[in-house]
């Protein structure tokens, strides 16, 4: 696994964590709200830099995630979110004023395993 991939991951946890936590301290009382998103795979130059990486050869996955990964470009695009994607969900949880506390996966394919599962707070 690449160094920065395991920060990166660790810190989006803790990311999460902290809405939870923040989300129960009734900041509703005030008028605020505190939600998170978790996108699955999003085409970014985050991405393809990693894609790169393993298209020529410097990032060698496990056998495991080998055949989650892309072959090209052109399927990447097809099997990763678009910005815009994540924008759209964005707007949905910025308009639903009954949200609190809620961590929405994004995904383009609802079988994502790396994704947590939704949870709402009450």
């Amino acid at each position: 696994m690449l160094p920065r991939i395991a920060i990166y991951s660790s810190t989006k946890a803790g990311v999460v964590h902290f809405t939870r936590c923040i989300a129960q301290t009734s900041p509703r009382d005030h008028g605020v709200r505190v939600n998170c998103i978790c996108p699955g795979y999003v085409y970014t130059n985050m991405m393809t830099s990693f894609l790169n990486d393993t298209w020529e050869g410097r990032f060698k996955p496990t056998p495991e995630i080998a055949d989650l990964i892309p072959k090209n470009d052109e399927e990447a695009r097809e099997m990763y979110l678009k910005t815009s994607d994540i924008s759209n969900e964005v707007m949905k949880l910025i308009n639903d004023e009954s949200k609190n506390g809620q961590v929405l996966a994004i995904t383009k394919n609802p079988d994502d395993r790396t994704l947590l599962e939704n949870v709402e707070l009450k």
